[in-house]
């Protein structure tokens, strides 16, 4: 849970003007939807938190998935592939 009572996530951009586009493309969603969308970018890095007065409500996990589905692949850092080990 987010530091506000909320969910969050955070994102790694390639640079800060990638950041800065993912920030304006998550406001722009928030705005569509009607739902407050907390987003905070140091750098490159950042952070998004989806919550409604302090609390989860169902609406705030559906806005969190669009959030998860919001095109943005070009504007993440490439995940590294993590090598898997049986235990």
């Amino acid at each position: 849970m987010g530091a506000g009572g909320g969910s969050s996530t955070t994102y790694k951009a390639k640079d800060e003007a990638a950041g800065a586009e993912l920030m304006g493309r998550l406001q722009a969603l928030a705005d569509s939807e009607g739902h407050p969308v907390s987003a905070s970018a140091a750098g490159a890095e950042v952070m998004v938190e989806v919550s409604t007065a302090g609390t989860l409500t169902t609406n705030d996990f559906i806005m969190a998935a669009k959030v998860d589905k919001l095109d943005k692949a070009e504007l993440l850092e490439p995940k590294k592939k993590k090598q898997k080990f049986w235990a």
